[in-house]
């Protein structure tokens, strides 16, 4: 909503018809065929004012009117493509609300990593671990390329999950998601967020899912490769 509302407050006024013909106003109040109402915006302001705005085309123009402005205002073309918005413009495509610095155990595929201090490592080991920082805030501000119904994503993803993922928190509560790859499309995956929250991601999102590999396991120089 705030990047349509950006959007619109930047448009601009193309012309000012301080005066248009009897015929105009005929055409853009709907009493002879040629006029497609695109759109109507309402807009509520803190202090319960209501703004509303018709916009109208007739033959390739953009119309409206403005509150204490008398004549017709012809807005600019651009403005026709930013408002075809569906329901899916608006969803809310957050797919995780926890603060990864609250984190204190993350369970990836049976492997257990916890947080002590500053640093992630391996339960049971002093084998460091920053990949599970970096993934911990890649999920936590991550947005979905697309929410399913539950009926949607049950279809999608039928088979074993590729990754199961369980992170705790400070005060013991904890969150659970499962990925899964999707053969006919290998740019995006699969997600579901315990207990019915289901989604289709970038896979750019699992960059992180795995450590990289330290300068000391890469090719040496003189090295054949």
């Amino acid at each position: 909503m705030r990047s349509f509302l950006t959007f619109f407050e930047k448009q601009r006024i193309e012309k000012f018809m301080d005066d248009p013909s009897p015929a105009l106003k005929k055409a853009l109040s709907g009493e002879v065929p040629g006029t497609r109402r695109i759109a109507t915006l309402v807009l509520t302001s803190a202090d319960d004012k209501l703004t509303n705005y018709a916009l109208l085309e007739n033959n390739g123009q953009i119309y409206t009117t403005m509150a204490d402005y008398p004549g017709i205002l012809i807005l600019d073309k651009k403005i026709k493509d930013g408002l075809k918005k569906t329901l899916a413009d608006f969803q809310d495509r957050s797919m995780f609300s926890y603060n990864s610095t609250e984190a204190t155990e993350l369970e990836r595929d049976g492997q257990i990593f916890v947080k002590k201090g500053d640093k992630w490592f391996k339960k049971d080991g002093n084998e460091e671990a920053d990949f599970i920082r970096l993934l911990l805030v890649d999920f936590e501000f991550a947005k979905a390329d697309l929410v399913l119904t539950q009926a949607e994503g049950i279809a999608t993803m039928q088979s074993a999950p590729q990754h199961n993922v369980k992170i705790t928190f400070k005060d013991g509560k904890s969150v659970e998601f499962s990925v899964w790859s999707l053969p006919n499309d290998p740019e995006h995956i699969g997600m579901k967020l315990m207990p019915d929250g289901f989604f289709i991601a970038s896979k750019q999102l699992l960059e992180n899912f795995e450590p990289k590999p330290k300068l000391s396991e890469k090719l040496q120089p003189g090295d054949q490769g």
